[in-house]
């Protein structure tokens, strides 16, 4: 059980991170925050569950 968390944790962590950097770089440049970017990556990591299930299904 450790383990899993442990992993889901070193997974998620600089998921968050990039999605943060990218954040930071927007508002450092057109400083404004721009909420579209999270829109954008919710849709790659929908389209990127949707692949990786069929790989698992396959």
């Amino acid at each position: 059980m450790f383990s899993h968390l442990l992993l889901n944790g070193l997974l998620a962590g600089p998921t968050y991170a990039f999605i943060n950097l990218g954040f930071g770089l927007i508002y450092r440049v057109t400083k404004f925050f721009h909420f579209a970017h999270g829109a954008v990556y919710a849709a790659g990591r929908e389209m990127d569950i949707g692949r990786w299930d069929k790989r698992v299904q396959a």
